[in-house]
């Protein structure tokens, strides 16, 4: 009969950390696996950034940009509610910055020889984002792998435009363009993204999740022209439950 019953409560306890986490405090006190956890997490992310968007000076359009590059960080509060042992559902709350970098290099022809300049567009955003994501498990391992969509709204845009001599010609080495502009940027960005990962037990009720990050934004940046970013990077969440 002690056979049978030290059976039962292995097979119980088994099911109930399928999660992943045996924090059975022993197997005579077997705890029923949370299904509700509270997180904190950090992005930082490498942005390879293209377009074809017009710098405007005093009205006129003097350039156009396709190919930037810049960094992302973001800080997340997450609610995760575990559907099974193998799924469960994110909602999250984050503040995102965005800083991007853009140059040109223009050649005009004069009497003298090729006037050359390189103008270059720096940018600061920031943005409140809501998101969502599904996030499964591989079956018997803590390996996983999740897929949602953030959507940002875009609270702070900061720009700054400069134009510097590359050729001996040029009657300046740098300017800063007082009157350069591209267009307003749009309020909404859609960022769908993938992980993949693995979960670190830190103890009862608590682990932490860190993960390969990819997204893309899916809409432009800007209104009326085209500006996008392919990112990968590192992210890192930590969830706590707090009943156990």
């Amino acid at each position: 009969m002690s056979k049978i019953i030290i059976i039962i409560v292995f097979l119980l306890s088994a099911n109930l950390f399928s999660q992943g986490f045996d924090w059975q405090i022993s197997p005579r006190f077997p705890i029923e696996m949370p299904n509700q956890f509270y997180g904190a997490g950090i992005d930082y992310m490498y942005a390879d950034q293209f377009g074809n968007f017009n710098l405007i000076e005093n009205q006129i359009s003097c350039c156009q940009f396709t190919n930037g590059n810049g960094k992302k960080y973001a800080l997340y509060l997450f609610y995760e509610n575990w559907i099974n042992g193998l799924s469960s559902f994110n909602i999250s709350l984050s503040y995102n910055y965005l800083s991007s970098l853009f140059d040109l290099q223009s050649t005009l022809p004069i009497r003298d020889g090729d006037f050359t300049t390189k103008y270059k567009f720096s940018s600061q955003m920031q943005f409140i984002g809501l998101g969502a994501f599904y996030k499964r498990r591989v079956p018997n391992t803590l390996l996983n792998f999740s897929g949602g969509i953030n959507f940002l709204i875009n609270i702070y845009n900061k720009q700054n435009h400069t134009e510097y001599a590359i050729s001996n010609n040029v009657p300046f080495k740098e300017r800063n363009l007082s009157n350069g502009s591209i267009n307003s940027a749009n309020t909404l960005l859609l960022e769908p993204f993938l992980q993949f990962g693995t979960d670190l037990d830190l103890g009862i009720g608590m682990y932490a999740s860190p993960n390969i990050r990819i997204s893309y934004s899916l809409n432009s940046y800007i209104q009326y022209e085209s500006w996008h970013s392919f990112m990968i990077g590192l992210n890192l969440r930590i969830y706590k439950n707090f009943d156990l």
